[in-house]
């Protein structure tokens, strides 16, 4: 518990006296935070005395207040307030008992243990029964499975049967990673063991009215709206909605479900009468427990490492354009429109498959050492990163992510790092003819240039980086 301190217990001098009455009033002082000479100089009076060492004594009109608690300590009365925590804003039911200083969220308490709200559990020696805990409701339900593939496995202490692989929907998922299927909020997967696992959600019972529930958008099950506070409810006695019921009561809260008032906590049972595998009729009370996902339904292409959903569509290499039709890759030749010309603001780039206009600003990247940023001249002084702000000055080229110029070429390109994990894919090398092909004349002139990069002026970069990639690329 946390607690202010310094709370000092004062007598206040003179008592006054009547014909057999001696009145000594005594005043709280809390002087957390506040020296006590400042205090002493609004109170006068002395410090209460008490003779048995840390015993709890009883004030009238102090400790009356269940948050207040008065001890001796050295032979002083020292008295201490609690301090309250704020309830969660999710809490909706909040309760405060009888003597009890500071409320708190209803939680549950079942089979001797106590659980806190929004709490879910199941037992080893029952996987397939799910239990949670809501403001005080308990609700029991089997364990609703969803498979997506043809021959799910089972598993020894386990509910739900496994499809093999984590690809779902065309998404690889790694290890332990928890999912939804896109468009169902109500499912949830995991990859676990390299498989994968589905249940579908189990709303637990809300202990608010029905009007004074909602679906929070983008989820599946309701909750109360705002907080409901409950003082001195009779012992072992539970709040459900708008009812108080006597322990050891029940009722039907609907033809599928009945509850039982256990020590202050409703448990409801959600009746299924063919555990695993019913289906739902019209007079049956569970949903199907054991979905299924037609395997047709879910079609995906594996093209080289990646995975595609039916319907995506991607481009290949050789110019190609590939598509997943109903679980087959199927790829034709990319049809090109003649283009020579551009709109102004707008440059023409050949390097692709197809010849199109982009937005003066183009990017390239040969795979390995080879960067070249095309910008067109209306974006002069319009830009900024790590090929310079194209202002015309060399000078101020090194100013950095942050706005300050950077003197170390190291800092300057760490300032443009994008906190992100993304990266770019490298490019699959294509065999170029070395421009240095021509003449005797013009291959030595190129050794020549490039044998600077040999030189003792790099002989520092040479244990950290590898000068024959950028040689063999100068040459090319």
């Amino acid at each position: 518990m946390l607690w202010f301190s310094g709370v000092r217990a004062l007598a206040e001098r003179p008592c006054r006296r009547s014909p057999g009455i001696t009145c000594c009033v005594l005043l709280l002082l809390n002087c957390s935070g506040v020296p006590m000479s400042l205090a002493s100089s609004f109170l006068t009076g002395s410090v209460a005395k008490c003779e048995n060492e840390g015993e709890v004594l009883q004030i009238p009109f102090i400790t009356d207040n269940p948050c207040i608690m008065c001890v001796c300590l050295n032979k002083e009365v020292t008295c201490k307030r609690e301090k309250c925590p704020v309830l969660s804003r999710d809490c909706a039911l909040a309760i405060k008992q009888r003597g009890a200083c500071c409320e708190r969220c209803k939680g549950c308490t079942y089979e001797g243990s106590t659980y806190n709200s929004s709490f879910r559990w199941q037992s080893p020696a029952q996987p397939c029964v799910l239990r949670q805990c809501q403001e005080g409701v308990v609700t029991e339900s089997e364990v609703r499975c969803v498979v997506h593939c043809k021959n799910p496995s089972k598993h020894l202490g386990t509910c739900c049967p496994t499809c093999p692989g984590c690809v779902f929907e065309g998404v690889q998922y790694r290890e332990g990673e928890e999912f939804q299927p896109e468009g169902n909020k109500c499912t949830r997967c995991s990859c676990v063991g390299g498989r994968t696992q589905c249940v579908r959600e189990v709303c637990p019972i809300l202990s608010c009215p029905q009007h004074l529930s909602h679906i929070p958008p983008g989820q599946c099950c309701p909750k109360c709206l705002g907080q409901r506070k409950v003082f001195d409810l009779p012992f072992g006695s539970c709040l459900f909605r708008s009812d108080v019921y006597d322990n050891g009561s029940s009722f039907l809260y609907d033809n599928c479900t009945a509850c039982t008032c256990r020590d202050s906590t409703v448990v409801c049972k959600k009746k299924c009468s063919h555990p695993g595998g019913c289906v739902r009729g019209e007079e049956t009370c569970c949903e199907e427990c054991l979905l299924r996902v037609p395997p047709e339904d879910v079609k995906v292409c594996k093209f080289g490492n990646k995975v595609f959903r039916d319907g995506e569509m991607w481009s290949s290499v050789n110019c190609t354009i590939c598509a997943c039709v109903k679980g087959k890759t199927e790829c034709r030749k990319k049809q090109c429109v003649p283009i020579s010309s551009c709109p102004q603001g707008k440059i023409l780039n050949r390097k692709g498959c197809c010849p199109i206009c982009t937005e003066s600003l183009e990017i390239s990247w040969d795979g390995d050492s080879f960067v070249e940023v095309m910008a067109a001249p209306h974006l002069k002084g319009k830009l900024c990163g790590l090929c310079g702000n194209y202002n015309g000055h060399k000078r101020d080229d090194l100013i950095g992510g942050d706005g300050n110029f950077k003197f170390d070429v190291d800092d300057f390109a760490e300032s443009w790092r994008v906190e992100s994990n993304e990266f770019c894919n490298r490019p699959r090398k294509k065999p170029v003819p070395e421009l240095c092909q021509g003449t005797v004349k013009v291959k030595l002139r190129a050794h020549r240039e490039c044998q600077k990069l040999k030189s003792w002026e790099f002989q520092t970069c040479h244990s950290t980086v590898d000068y024959a990639t950028f040689y063999r690329a100068h040459l090319e």
